[in-house]
């Protein structure tokens, strides 16, 4: 006598319970039927997993408001020089869409002489530790997607995952304090003048 080959139904899911004293746990439930029609049960409890992936949401979800809300330009590019990522402030001062930025190497921001020299200040850093920028924050040109070549100081820190380094630049735009440093030139100008 030949025995059939029977297919063994068997299921995982993920329930929540609450205990005695108000607490939530996860449980991981993997259950299976044998030919002889008893089920098998295992449950492993993932409160742990759930709560830890559920605060990373939280964290990951409170740093992008931050980051959308950011008066200021962020912009974070990995040790090659491309955008990782750019906010609406970067967006909106430099006159770039998301997708013309993400993607690209970050000298597209940047006038002569950086826009030749980034590459290789950042391949020396990477290669040897010694910073120029990175740390600090530095009063430097940037270039707009209309050409326009404005001030701005750039603050630069490295930053470490398990697998990675990325870079975040904060950059704060100087145009109006030129502005303003130069109308009051010209009002000191015009008093001396009388």
């Amino acid at each position: 006598v030949q025995k059939l080959s029977v297919e063994i139904p068997s299921i995982s899911f993920v329930n929540r319970y609450r205990t005695k004293d108000g607490e939530y746990r996860h449980l991981e439930w993997s259950a299976m039927a044998t030919e002889e029609q008893l089920i098998y049960a295992v449950a492993k409890d993932i409160t742990l997993q759930v709560n830890s992936s559920a605060e990373s949401d939280k964290n990951e979800q409170l740093w992008q408001s931050v980051l959308q809300t950011a008066a200021d330009p962020i912009i974070t590019i990995d040790t090659k020089g491309t955008i990782l990522v750019a906010n609406p402030a970067t967006q909106g001062l430099f006159g770039y869409s998301e997708s013309e930025l993400v993607g690209h190497n970050v000298t597209i921001l940047m006038p002569e002489p950086y826009r030749t020299e980034h590459d290789s200040y950042l391949e020396n850093y990477l290669s040897t530790g010694e910073a120029k920028i990175i740390g600090n924050s530095r009063e430097i040109q940037a270039l707009k997607a209309d050409g326009t070549i404005f001030p701005m100081v750039l603050s630069v820190s490295e930053v470490k995952t398990e697998n990675t380094k990325m870079f975040t630049g904060i950059i704060h735009d100087l145009t109006e304090r030129d502005k303003a440093q130069k109308e009051l030139e010209l009002v000191n100008n015009s008093l001396e003048e009388k």
